[in-house]
């Protein structure tokens, strides 16, 4: 089954498209769906890879840590100073 989408654009904004189909030598409507379909794939696949290069860069650092119990415990410790309690 086929879908129609609707997209408000600015008059300059379309014209822009218009010239990048017409750059391809190809219509409007194949070149938006395209366009959308790759936008789509990019998404999809960039947070993964995002993800997986901040473990890598973080792995490579040695940062304090404590017990968990303990960081909260500075944690509420430092909202209950900053509040006056």
């Amino acid at each position: 089954m086929r879908y129609q989408l609707t997209v408000p654009l600015e008059e300059t904004e379309l014209e822009e498209i218009r010239e990048a189909a017409r750059a391809e030598r190809r219509a409007v409507g194949d070149w938006a769906r395209d366009v959308l379909l790759g936008a789509k794939g990019r998404r999809l696949s960039l947070p993964v890879q995002d993800k997986l290069q901040a473990l890598r860069e973080a792995a490579r650092h040695q940062f304090p840590t404590a017990n968990l119990d303990q960081m909260l415990a500075e944690i509420e410790r430092g909202y209950l100073r900053s509040s006056g309690t």
